[in-house]
């Protein structure tokens, strides 16, 4: 099994350096992408494009931006990861605001905000890290993020209009276009709140807070910035984005609002059908709220109900931090 694993790989390697039809570099991609083997579709995607021209190269192009996109979510390593990032921000320029452009932002900002959340709790727990480094990258994508979010929201609202439902193929192809605008929308306000967050933790910067609080509210159902914890959706908590923002939303809250009200919201995630990786950290991030809030009592009572649990050495560096 291993050795024709290896021979087929080889041979594609091979086929990226000889002539091909555009029949053949279509069933190489196909094989390359099979394979999972993005770094090197990613080497013939480029290589065709630069000699492609009009509608073949806007394909090609399209084609390489999901493929740096996938390679984007999978890569942790810090070298690769920053030449990745370097050529998808060259990449999403040259297709400037298109759907493909805008969804390889968001692939690209949430790496960054991977790497800076990695630090700033690194931070919190007393490790060493580069705290502004890591608020720089932060800073780097808030704006670009609420940008992308607003040109996908428009491209969703154009979609629907344009939706027949006389016409049943097309209609069902353009919803899942609008769809797909509108998740991406979402997306990249909750990559741009959660990114606030973060940059508050590392500059001890309230007005972060506060404006992530504010691109949080919408996402759960605000209405005019107005939302009770009551009004909820209990079963929209077991998805993972859905849960992990209303804890963001009530870490943004505690700087400004006080433990009390972060506590009302980090509640809601002791719902049994919360997602469960976001259920599991409530009492540890309940403790960092209070921090958060300088309502340090309620953090010592956090951290005692945290003593038996699994990971509770981590949670307490972080208190001692």
């Amino acid at each position: 099994m291993f050795r024709r694993t290896s021979a087929h790989i080889l041979l594609a390697c091979a086929a990226l350096v000889a002539p091909a039809s555009a029949a053949r570099a279509d069933e190489l991609l196909d094989f390359l992408e099979a394979k999972g083997l993005d770094s090197i579709a990613t080497v013939q995607l480029e290589r065709l494009a630069e000699a492609a021209t009009g509608e073949e190269k806007a394909q090609l192009l399209d084609r390489l931006a999901d493929t740096v996109a996938r390679l984007l979510d999978s890569t942790d390593e810090s070298g690769e990861l920053a030449r990745l990032l370097e050529r998808a921000d060259n990449l999403a320029e040259r297709l400037e605001k298109s759907p493909k452009a805008d969804n390889l932002r968001v692939a690209a900002a949430r790496a960054r905000y991977r790497t800076a959340a990695r630090v700033a709790e690194s931070v919190r727990a007393g490790l060493p890290g580069d705290a502004n480094a890591a608020a720089g990258l932060l800073t780097q994508q808030v704006e670009v993020l609420l940008e992308v979010s607003e040109r996908a929201e428009k491209r969703a609202n154009e979609i629907d209009r344009k939706i027949d439902p006389e016409k049943a193929m097309m209609a069902e192809r353009r919803r899942a276009e609008r769809d797909a605008q509108t998740g991406l929308a979402g997306v990249a306000r909750y990559l741009a709140a959660w990114s606030l967050v973060y940059r508050g933790f590392l500059r001890d910067e309230p007005r972060d807070s506060a404006r992530a609080a504010s691109i949080f509210l919408p996402l759960l159902g605000a209405r005019d910035q107005r939302l009770l914890p009551s009004e909820v959706s209990e079963p929209l908590r077991s998805d993972e984005l859905f849960a992990s923002a209303i804890l963001g939303l009530a870490l943004a809250k505690a700087p400004n609002a006080g433990f009390g009200e972060a506590e009302r919201w980090m509640a809601l995630l002791a719902y049994e059908d919360t997602h469960p990786s976001v259920r599991e950290a409530r009492l540890g991030w309940t403790m960092i709220a209070a921090l958060e809030a300088r309502a340090f009592a309620a953090a010592r009572e956090y951290l005692a109900k945290l003593a038996p649990r699994g990971g509770a050495a981590d949670w307490a560096r972080g208190a001692a931090a």
